[in-house]
């Protein structure tokens, strides 16, 4: 389910830049007025209302077999992915429509990456495999997303900055390093062997 709603959130985000785009450099119609600066609102729909959705996916995945612990729970990843869902999609309404309703947006969306990152964190914490490292520096990478996230629910334009620059290299690069480091040896062993 979180990598459907991320190959939505791909075509949405994508879709909602190019109207962006069209109108401030294309020329085809006066420049949209958003709720927040288009920068950052490309910034929130690209680092956070994008990416998180394959994170997750993949994580509650990949957590218990990792670990040999216990599946995410249904009624874990449902809330949390029904959370970040009608977060995103309130997201687009409250840029269009009202800064309020973008601020309700973000609070649904961080309780949503709230709530997977419990899911997760029950999994790391229940699981006795003696070799947690990948999964410890994902839930780290992750808490600290929720922070930063936070700081786009603030609309502080310094927590904002910090959020966008953190976005890029407290979160995706890590989890980017920490899968690929865990994956790769895993999907290669029997390529090397032979």
């Amino acid at each position: 389910m979180f990598f459907f709603g991320g190959g939505i959130q791909s075509v949405l985000t994508i879709a909602w830049w190019v109207v962006d785009l069209a109108g401030r450099y294309g020329g085809l119609y006066p420049a949209i007025i958003w709720a927040i600066p288009s920068i950052d609102a490309h910034a929130f729909l690209m680092i956070y209302g994008l990416f998180p959705f394959f994170i997750f996916g993949f994580l509650m995945t990949t957590f218990p077999r990792w670990m040999n612990g216990e599946e995410v729970e249904r009624r874990a990843y449902v809330p949390a992915f029904v959370l970040l869902a009608s977060g995103a999609l309130l997201f687009y309404v409250g840029l269009v429509f009202s800064a309020v309703v973008l601020k309700i947006a973000l609070i649904l969306f961080l309780a949503g990456w709230g709530m997977g990152l419990y899911a997760l964190l029950r999994v790391y914490l229940r699981a006795k495999h003696p070799d947690k490292r990948h999964a410890a520096i994902t839930s780290v990478v992750l808490g600290f997303g929720w922070i930063l996230l936070a700081g786009f629910v603030s609309n502080e334009a310094h927590l904002v900055a910090i959020a966008k620059v953190g976005g890029i290299w407290l979160i995706l690069l890590p989890v980017f390093f920490a899968v690929s480091h865990r994956m790769i040896p895993f999907f290669s062993a029997n390529a090397i062997a032979n």
